[in-house]
């Protein structure tokens, strides 16, 4: 028997997230860990990373009845001026997912680098979840 919620979740997807909650199962991943942004294109102005990560247990499966929020930081080291902001410090996780938009200000140089922290040594239901870096080494 199949029952699925509003949102396409099954009682099998809760199932997974209690297991992993009760076995400290949470690993944080990234659609992607690295970037090489352009320099002229940030340069330019106006320029935004979209940085994809989901909630997974050890069996690489999305944790999808996790909806909650997590720290996040970001930090630009630069030759120029460069900085790099969040819209917030925590992002919302959406059936297991979450969007974090970096925004780009200023001047950067090829080998500047941006890095996203999620997690910042946060913990879900009392189980410490291990942070997860994304890395943007800018190119020309």
């Amino acid at each position: 028997m199949r029952i699925n919620s509003k949102d396409g979740r099954t009682i099998g997807d809760l199932v997974e997230a209690v297991y992993a909650l009760l076995n400290g199962d949470f690993i944080l991943k990234l659609e992607e860990d690295t970037a090489g942004s352009s320099a002229t294109t940030i340069n330019a102005g106006g320029y935004t990373k979209t940085v994809r990560c989901k909630l997974v247990n050890s069996d690489n499966k999305v944790l999808k009845q996790y909806n909650g929020a997590l720290p996040i930081s970001v930090t630009a080291t630069t030759a120029g001026d460069g900085t790099a902001t969040l819209e917030d410090t925590k992002v919302a996780f959406v059936n297991g997912y979450a969007n974090i938009t970096i925004t780009y200000d200023g001047t950067y140089a090829t080998d500047d680098t941006v890095v996203l922290t999620i997690g910042n040594s946060s913990s879900i239901g009392g189980v410490v979840v291990e942070d997860v870096e994304f890395t943007d080494t800018i190119v020309e």
